[in-house]
């Protein structure tokens, strides 16, 4: 129920698409329901535990800016938003930058068994410490595909505008941020194995037997949209949807596009990205992807060019840690270890190139094509 010229306005005042991802528009749903929000404080869990270790009711300008309620021009709460959600800004929490840190309280101190005083970091969004952790350049676009997959690549200010809609902009610690994210990655792989599968066989098994059937030219193609879509179309009634499936297919043909619908998904965004801004230098891939030698290939050959994998598994954590040696000490951390690098092959390449032509179709046509294709 948002109109054109309110929509626009939301989307280029905070960078953030109208959907339900958002806190902005889950506290509007709730204010419809009737429920009286006047006397009531408003914050997400990280900003909650640090109030509870230093007493002060911060948040950080990062994680509000992927909330809805702030203006990334103004660098503060956006005030239609607020109108919209029926609160105030005092309500929220008192916006710092991630850099300003709070002394631990006396009570916290002692459970943990440390000094008060010990300054704390105020929290950061997890895209953002990703970006940190995995020590990306400003034309290193980081990529996770974890439960969910998101791209991030670094842009000079939050004057860029993608007038198709189709990716967030943030701010993260260290400049802003384009992005965008698929409802759907690791948790489809685990439908799928728990209720298809019925944890009959490994992950290592499926992603065997589906490697081997490659050769199959007609294997059938996944919607992976079990929880919804958010970028490229940020359509929450989205179905996931198997087409062209038959009776020769096997239980490995089907995971193998469950595989393929991720990452179709996940390229659909690398290109609204790419159109917005720029192609980047380098992707640098992390998350539960890395555990499988199938999947990364597929995305390898999927992206037609080299991905290059994360020198750690947790990188979110680390880029947490990272980013407060660099308040304590000045300095940014920086590394030249190198990192393992999955190439495509051009065969390979050439024919997720023709099955990604024949998914946008299904991804645009639904079941009108359904069986012309």
């Amino acid at each position: 129920r948002c109109d054109k010229a309110l929509l626009d306005e939301l989307y280029t005042d905070t960078g953030c698409m109208v959907h339900a991802i958002y806190p902005l528009y889950k506290l509007i749903h709730l204010r419809e329901q009737n429920l009286d929000l006047r006397n009531s404080r408003v914050s997400e869990q990280a900003s909650f535990i640090f109030w509870r270790l230093t007493g002060k009711r911060w948040t950080t300008t990062c994680m509000a800016s992927g909330s809805g309620f702030f203006n990334s021009r103004k660098k503060d709460y956006n005030k239609r938003s607020l109108e919209l959600a029926g609160i105030t800004k005092d309500q929220l929490g008192e916006l710092h930058e991630p850099t300003e840190t709070a002394p631990l309280n006396e009570e916290f101190a002692s459970l943990l068994g440390v000094k008060s005083g010990i300054p704390v970091v105020p929290p950061c969004a997890d895209g953002a410490f990703n970006q940190i952790g995995s020590l990306a350049g400003d034309n290193d676009m980081t990529l996770s595909v974890g439960t969910s997959a998101a791209l991030r690549l670094n842009i000079p200010s939050a004057d860029l505008v993608n007038e198709r809609k189709t990716t967030w902009r943030y701010l993260s610690p260290h400049s802003w941020m384009i992005g965008a994210a698929t409802s759907g990655a690791t948790n489809c792989v685990d439908w799928f194995r728990q209720n298809l599968a019925l944890n009959s066989v490994s992950y290592d098994e499926l992603a065997y037997m589906s490697d081997e059937s490659i050769a199959k030219a007609d294997v059938p193609f996944f919607m992976p949209f079990l929880f919804g879509e958010r970028c490229p179309g940020w359509n929450d009634d989205k179905k996931a949807v198997f087409y062209q499936l038959r009776p020769e297919h096997t239980l490995f043909d089907m995971y193998r596009s469950v595989l393929e619908g991720v990452l179709f998904n996940t390229y659909q965004c690398y290109q609204e990205i790419c159109r917005a801004t720029r192609i980047p230098e380098r992707i640098l891939i992390s998350g539960g992807i890395l555990k499988s030698p199938v999947w990364l290939k597929m995305a390898a050959n999927i992206f037609g060019r080299p991905l290059y994998c994360d020198i750690t598994d947790q990188a979110s954590m680390l880029g947490g840690a990272y980013l407060t040696e660099e308040i304590l000490t000045g300095n940014r951390v920086v590394s030249d270890q190198r990192r393992q690098m999955v190439e495509p092959d051009e065969t390979s390449t050439a024919y997720y190139k023709e099955r990604y032509e024949r998914y946008l179709e299904y991804y645009i046509h639904g079941e009108e094509n359904d069986g012309n294709l």
